[in-house]
């Protein structure tokens, strides 16, 4: 399990028409939510600072409204990568649950992230489940 302390945040989104030939339709969002956190858990790697890179996907909200229509099975929600100095979280949420967690941010509801997932070999792991709380456990919080 890792542990993180929410520092600070911010979003970019951009909404273009006629993206290019590439596109799924005529219009195309990008949606980029970034939280600087300090790590608390694993102690091994506690007091780092962590880059976690949220990406909003539609096709998440399709799924999740209709699961029987998806034959799909997600390997992971997102990657935790730790080599040196490198130190980031890229992962996807639902579209709209990242507007949610924009304001539960803007409004300090959220003030932790903790992922669960593959241990770290060789600088990475694998994570499956990821939460966003208003605080550390409270025998956990090192502040």
């Amino acid at each position: 399990m890792f542990e993180f302390a929410i520092l600070a945040w911010k979003i970019d989104y951009s909404f273009t028409s006629n993206p290019g030939r590439f596109a799924r339709g005529p219009y195309e969002e990008y949606q980029h939510l970034e939280v600087i956190t300090r790590l608390v858990r694993p102690v091994r790697h506690a007091g780092k600072t962590v880059t976690v890179v949220l990406l909003g996907k539609r096709g998440t909200d399709a799924i999740l409204n209709a699961p029987e229509r998806s034959a799909d099975t997600a390997p992971h929600v997102g990657t935790l990568t730790m080599r040196g100095e490198h130190r980031q979280y890229l992962g996807a949420l639902p579209a709209t649950a990242v507007w949610g967690l924009v304001a539960a941010l803007g409004a300090d509801k959220v003030r932790a992230i903790t992922m669960n997932g593959t241990a770290l070999s060789r600088g990475s792991a694998s994570i499956h489940w990821i939460s966003f709380t208003d605080a550390l456990e409270p025998d956990e919080d090192p502040a």
